[in-house]
């Protein structure tokens, strides 16, 4: 067997190794939709909004509500939503200790809620009605700092206009394309394996890592709790980003070919870049 072909079959093998398995063939997700940030209080909520909207120019996905004592509001990342909300005093959270954390996962089902509710029971993953807004109810793939569910399904049209508005702004001061990757901290090798049952047939494309839509990847790590740990927004110059991240003194770590935004700022939330 020629080198060239021995190179790419052993590159498949080791592949095959470390991709587990997956149950299911129809997928129960086509995309996400939004991240949500939950907050400690009205005043970090305003200084995340006032760093996604007017530091880095993110377009709104929709405007700044106030409803009871929680503020909502939500900003476009080309393909999905950051959406800072809360304060939530009544919930139990693992840990108490944080400012802001990325909480929330909300997908767009593959078809429809019902039918997503289907392949969720073939798949030994529990769930709430399909009637109103389906949620994840599973404890081995949710926890007190991760929430799971559904929002209805947007048209290509809805997508590619939430799109074409950040492509307009030419990503904004840090030439912001897209999130480009998430990363999700499980527990255990269960809830590591419901999360593959979750989104299969996803494509493995390293050790612990599937892309899932709109070239975005999910990276889980091995960690003491359920949570998201960070996200990676993809530019289109990582020296642009840097540049005018050292000019607003929002620089954080800088890797050879990755930056983070520093956590202080952004109240303890891992955000990195990377061209």
């Amino acid at each position: 067997m020629p080198s060239g072909r021995l190179s790419v079959l052993c590159m498949m093998l080791n592949l095959c190794a470390f991709c587990h398995g997956v149950s299911g063939t129809t997928p129960v997700v086509s995309r996400l939709h939004t991240l949500s940030i939950h907050v400690r209080s009205h005043a970090i909520h305003e200084s995340i909004l006032t760093m996604l909207k007017d530091a880095f120019q993110l377009p709104p996905t929709y405007e700044p509500v106030t409803i009871g004592k929680r503020k909502y509001a939500a900003v476009q990342v080309g393909n999905l939503a950051l959406e800072p909300c809360g304060p939530y005093p009544e919930h139990n959270y693992l840990h108490t200790n944080f400012e802001a954390m990325f909480y929330g996962l909300t997908f767009e089902p593959f078809d429809s809620a019902t039918s997503s509710a289907r392949e969720l029971d073939k798949r030994g993953i529990l769930h709430g009605k399909p009637t109103g807004p389906l949620s994840i109810t599973d404890k081995d793939l949710c926890a007190p700092n991760v929430y799971v569910g559904f929002w209805h399904k947007e048209s290509p049209e809805e997508r590619q206009a939430r799109a074409a508005v950040l492509e307009a702004k030419q990503g904004g001061p840090l030439g912001v394309i897209r999130v480009d990757e998430i990363q999700v901290g499980y527990s255990d090798d269960r809830n590591l394996k419901k999360w593959i049952d979750f989104i299969s047939p996803a494509e493995c494309v390293e050790e612990n890592v599937y892309r899932i839509h709109d070239r975005l990847v999910l990276r889980f790590r091995k960690n003491d709790s359920k949570q998201v740990l960070g996200i990676t927004l993809k530019v289109r110059s990582l020296d642009r980003a840097i540049t005018y991240l050292k000019q607003r003194n929002l620089l954080g770590r800088v890797r050879d070919r990755e930056v983070e935004i520093d956590a202080n700022r952004t109240h303890g939330l891992r955000i990195a870049i990377r061209e």
